[in-house]
């Protein structure tokens, strides 16, 4: 699903996986910017199948990615996409994979979680993926009904991915979605765009809050709070990077008593104000 918004200059679209485990097909005109909605809970496995385009990835300056390639979306991911050319994608969208050869594909890869460092990039499209995503294209193009088709469909994909791909591609590609207590971190991206404190969101989990600090403790390598506060710095970061947002409206969204306080928050966290960050990302994406 998209819908679209008007951002300054700018239109945006948003894409919304309505179903988990479930392939889509986008097709974007050149100069269309797109991201995913932000209260979107699954993950989307993107598959650019034609064209070109600028993504910004976090806090990463503008790189181009073309056809051919596949990159990973969560729901922690904070990524604006625009179209350079015509662009065709497939986009998977899943949350929990149920099948015992997916898990078992996520299992493998799993020690590879503290060798690794992780770093956002592209992985290409190879031969026999190339023609099991030209043909689920054919069946979206053609409106194939695929209901009890899609989870045989995405059983498939992994097989293609497990036999024509290294363990370390994998774990580069799937590197957010592994390590220990999975299911915990789900239940922490289905629930922090919900709440404003530690306490609140420990009880939104079913946790009391001791047992939940130590656990995400545990799970994250630092407190609920200190988490929290990233969370909000990279937001802010990516906001100022992509967006003309004023820094009165992001401080009334972000809940800050004034855009004073943004401008505090800023200034510990980046060591400059807002302006300067958006104005320092201008002048290093005009010297790339």
């Amino acid at each position: 699903m998209i819908y679209k918004l008007k951002m300054g200059s700018d239109t945006i679209c948003y894409i919304k996986s309505d179903l988990k485990n479930k392939f889509s097909y986008f097709k974007f005109e050149k100069d269309t910017v797109f991201q995913r909605n932000k209260a979107d809970k699954n993950n989307n496995l993107v598959f650019i199948l034609h064209g070109e385009m600028e993504v910004i990835y976090g806090d990463l300056y503008p790189r181009l990615i073309s056809g051919g390639n596949m990159i990973l979306l969560t729901p922690l991911s904070r990524c604006v996409c625009k179209a350079v050319s015509t662009v065709e994608l497939i986009i998977l969208g899943f949350g929990t994979l149920n099948h015992s050869c997916d898990k078992y594909i996520f299992q493998n890869l799993t020690p590879f979680f503290s060798l690794i460092k992780y770093e956002f990039r592209e992985l290409e499209i190879r031969e026999s993926l190339d023609r099991f995503l030209q043909l689920m294209q054919n069946y979206e193009q053609n409106q194939v009904p695929m209901a009890d088709l899609a989870s045989r469909k995405i059983q498939e994909l992994f097989i293609i991915l497990h036999a024509y791909y290294t363990s370390d591609e994998l774990a580069m590609l799937f590197y957010p979605l592994l390590g220990k207590n999975m299911e915990f971190k789900k239940l922490v991206v289905d629930y922090y765009l919900h709440v404003k404190s530690a306490g609140e969101f420990a009880e939104l989990c079913g946790y009391s809050q001791g047992v939940f600090q130590k656990k995400f403790k545990d799970v994250f390598g630092e407190t609920v709070y200190q988490w929290m506060q990233r969370q909000k710095a990279e937001y802010i970061k990516h906001r100022l990077m992509t967006s003309e947002v004023n820094l009165k409206e992001l401080a009334d969204e972000l809940n800050f008593a004034s855009s004073v306080h943004l401008n505090k928050f800023c200034k510990i966290w980046f060591g400059m104000t807002p302006s300067e960050v958006r104005q320092t990302f201008i002048l290093k994406k005009n010297l790339r």
